[in-house]
């Protein structure tokens, strides 16, 4: 696993290639040479483009297809035109729609990963091959098959945070869930949807439930949803546990660090004594003690067998690739966060190799909206971008199952606060097929989301280091495949920063290293 080489750390990792463009901020993108793609449009009918290569936006001085509130704007058929036109001459584009938040484009040739924009105009943009099916983004089937005209009528005081593309409470879906949908498991918002959640029945069990269920909202601009089975595992654990050996085919960083340098960063593989692979998190502190953050279901089994020698260190060790660098020494709360002490032989910095920040501060979930956009680092991905797409709901009571005691003892409608509200940020990718460079997939795990550019703003907040998450699951659904290719969860961090944990500040210079 680990490598025999000496290794130097450099600024980037050391066993990828850089997967981004290397350009200037902004700039304008050449033609492509295509003979059949005409030129752009005459001069006063042109559109004047501007791409930022480090959020990989492309946009126009003259229109969008989202406004900065997320909301779409009335434009007609000459500016998708003008878009389809400036797309077909600089990319080859040969179809395009436009759904928003999406846009999605047919070439014959596609155009490499780190030529492409992640966004155009607002909309994450879906790159096809000539053959490739337009993907379903909505998980879930539409109810009122024999009760067409039944509606939900949500409480008034709740309709002001459920808007289009703008992130509502956690408090605000939960009640939407005992209120309105008492028999189902858990609710997620993504985007303009919400998808009510049941546990998984027969086919012909759910054509009946889904026949019966409202076919949408009254009084929200929002589309509705039914999931047969849950969107994600609701047990904080994998199916198929990731095993480094598994990832040998892959183009992944399984360097042990620890042993070339003496140190190792955030994304860097970190493995249970079971050989379950994820990423590291990040370094944080409380008073005077120092833990990394790590997901908590790689060493479920040990939890499962072992629970009271947490914190012991001969037990839930961690190593770093082959390196032993600590050992699990708690759980945040109900989540799948858990906190490793490091040996004091070993040191750990807040700095990406991939990403150029460091960690800085952890932000609350009430700080991130529907279309920020993220970077994560992980050894199986490197620098990988994703665009927050909502938010999805569970709700406990403390030591029990809270959706099983709802459904056995039936609430009267009101919150009352009582209840831990499980929650995790929703994300999206655009790219499930990425054969030049890594894709979303097992041991992203564990690596935390840092904020690239807040929605609706043009500037890059990169450098300050804003931590919004920790990456949990990389495959969405479970029943609707189709879907769950371009969605992931990420816990929050708001357990850790209200237990007082905060980010182990680093230097603000990179550290010179020879090449």
């Amino acid at each position: 696993m680990a490598s025999t080489s000496t290794l130097t750390l450099k600024q980037n990792r050391r066993k990828r290639p850089s997967f981004s463009p290397v350009k200037s901020r902004h700039s304008s993108l050449p033609p492509r040479a295509r003979s059949e793609s005409p030129t752009v449009k005459t001069e006063e009918s042109a559109i004047n483009s501007a791409y930022c290569s480090d959020s990989s936006a492309l946009d126009f001085n003259e229109f969008s297809l989202l406004d900065d509130d997320g909301s779409t704007p009335s434009l007609g058929d000459r500016c998708h035109d003008l878009l389809f036109e400036y797309l077909r001459e600089h990319f080859g584009v040969e179809d395009m729609w436009v759904m928003q938040p999406f846009i999605f484009l047919r070439c014959s040739d596609r155009p490499d990963p780190a030529q492409r924009p992640f966004t155009i105009s607002g909309c994450l943009a879906f790159w096809l091959g000539m053959d490739d099916p337009l993907p379903t983004l909505t998980p879930g089937s539409s109810g009122g098959e024999t009760e067409i005209d039944k509606f939900v009528h949500v409480d008034q005081n709740l309709v002001q945070d459920l808007k289009p593309y703008r992130m509502p409470k956690p408090e605000t879906l939960l009640m939407v869930l005992i209120q309105h949908f008492p028999e189902a498991a858990a609710i997620s918002f993504i985007f303009n949807t919400i998808v009510v959640e049941f546990d998984e029945v027969d086919e012909d069990t759910w054509r009946e439930r889904v026949g019966s269920l409202p076919c949408s909202f009254a009084n929200l601009a929002l589309e509705l949803t039914y999931s047969n089975g849950l969107l994600a595992n609701t047990e904080w654990k994998r199916l198929i546990a990731p095993k480094p050996a598994d990832l040998k085919t892959f183009v992944s960083d399984d360097s042990d660090y620890i042993a070339a340098t003496g140190s190792f960063n955030p994304g860097a593989m970190i493995c249970s004594d079971q050989e379950d692979a994820v990423s590291a998190g990040v370094l944080v502190e409380n008073d005077s003690e120092q833990r990394l953050t790590v997901a908590y279901h790689c060493w479920d089994r040990e939890f499962d067998e072992r629970l009271d020698y947490l914190g012991d260190p001969n037990h839930f060790r961690v190593l770093q690739a082959n390196s032993r660098v600590g050992y699990i020494t708690e759980r945040i709360d109900e989540t799948d966060i858990g906190l490793a002490k490091l040996y004091d032989t070993v040191a750990f910095s807040n700095r990406f190799l991939d990403i150029e920040t460091a960690a800085k501060v952890l932000i609350l979930f009430t700080g991130v909206k529907i279309g920020d956009k993220f970077f994560i680092d992980s050894f199986v991905t490197g620098r990988q971008r994703l665009l927050c797409a909502g938010v999805r709901v569970l709700g406990y009571k403390r030591g029990q199952d809270f959706l099983r005691d709802r459904r056995e003892n039936p609430p009267d409608g009101k919150y009352d606060g009582k209840y831990i509200i499980m929650h995790q940020g929703i994300y999206a990718t655009n790219d499930t097929m990425i054969t030049t460079a890594p894709q979303l997939r097992s041991g992203i795990c564990g690596s935390v989301l840092v904020r690239l550019q807040r929605a609706g703003e043009e500037s890059i907040c990169l450098e300050d280091g804003e931590v919004c998450g920790i990456m949990h699951w990389a495959d969405l659904a479970m029943k609707y495949s189709t879907s769950s290719k371009f969605f992931c969860f990420a816990d929050p961090m708001d357990p850790l920063i209200s237990n007082g944990w905060a980010c182990v500040p680093v230097s603000e210079k990179r550290p010179h290293s020879s090449s």
